[in-house]
């Protein structure tokens, strides 16, 4: 009899909620896809503008339209992107915003393809995030490092997957002292917060998939810590940076390492300096080698 009571109760309980549910209005209950619904065609309003902009060679309004962190306050990100929109394999013809993803509320994902003048195409994730009421094009140092990136024609045939080790031999650090190499890029840089790149731009051509890193880091006058750096070959593009390899330097004073890389060839490259949290100030100086 007691089993019969407690499923007798629980029926009842069901039949209340569900009468409860049907007085409820059906905006109520649609209000979360609406606002998601709502979300999604504001967020792809504002990529397809930004992506409007960069086809055009408008920077005053993809700057607005954006968010982008490799750009340290101090630098002018208008330079940044006419020297990146002044090769012809960066200079969009057409675009296409293939799909989307819901992140969260204020955090959408589209996969776009984009087909350049020279007749280059990529497939691009962007991210984009409602910041007070407005929709940006979230731009980081790590934006194409992602599965979904992918260069379908062009120089440098790289995805978005982290590189991976290459299967043949490496050598340590200590025995990679170039022999009257000519660097492929010198550096030297004074008060690094967040994100810098070298002025020159290189080809990486080599035996291993490797490069040479060797120079100097230590804290800029009037700072004590211990600098920690993120050492990248990339590529700079307007709506990311194609990363080849990387590594990340712990310490004061000279280093010497490699960099393990995706492929024996990179072009257009520049190096890419990043620190590890934003407060302190770093100096440095170095060259990079083929390996």
């Amino acid at each position: 009899m007691e089993g019969i009571f407690i499923k007798i109760k629980a029926s009842v309980v069901l039949v209340i909620v569900m009468l409860l549910m049907s007085l409820l209005p059906m905006n109520a209950l649609a209000n979360g896809t609406a606002e998601v619904n709502s979300g999604t065609k504001e967020a792809n309003s504002v990529l397809s503008s930004y992506l409007l902009a960069t086809q055009k060679g408008d920077i005053k309004q993809m700057v607005a339209l954006s968010n982008d962190s490799r750009v340290s306050p101090d630098a002018s990100i208008v330079e940044f992107y006419t020297e990146i929109l002044n090769k012809q394999s960066e200079q969009l013809a057409d675009y296409k915003i293939l799909s989307q993803e819901v992140l969260s509320p204020t955090s959408y994902k589209f996969i776009a393809e984009l087909t350049f003048k020279n007749g280059d195409s990529s497939q691009v994730p962007f991210t984009l995030s409602n910041d007070s009421g407005q929709w940006k094009v979230i731009l980081t140092p790590n934006s194409l490092e992602d599965s979904k990136y992918k260069v379908i024609k062009g120089e440098n045939l790289i995805t978005g997957i982290s590189p991976k080790t290459p299967t043949a031999p490496t050598t340590t650090s200590q025995e990679l002292v170039p022999q009257a190499l000519t660097p492929l890029c010198s550096w030297s840089f004074t008060g690094l917060t967040t994100t810098m790149y070298s002025i020159n731009s290189f080809n990486v051509n080599s035996v291993y998939s490797q490069v040479l890193v060797q120079g100097g880091q230590a804290p800029s006058a009037g700072y004590s810590f211990t600098p920690n750096i993120s050492y990248a070959v990339v590529q700079p593009h307007t709506y990311g940076d194609t990363v080849w390899g990387y590594a990340w330097h712990s310490g004061t004073g000279i280093y010497s390492f490699v960099i393990n890389g995706q492929s024996l060839t990179f072009s257009n490259a520049k190096m890419r300096f990043s620190m590890s949290f934003t407060g302190d100030k770093v100096d440095g100086s170095g060259n990079v080698y083929n390996n």
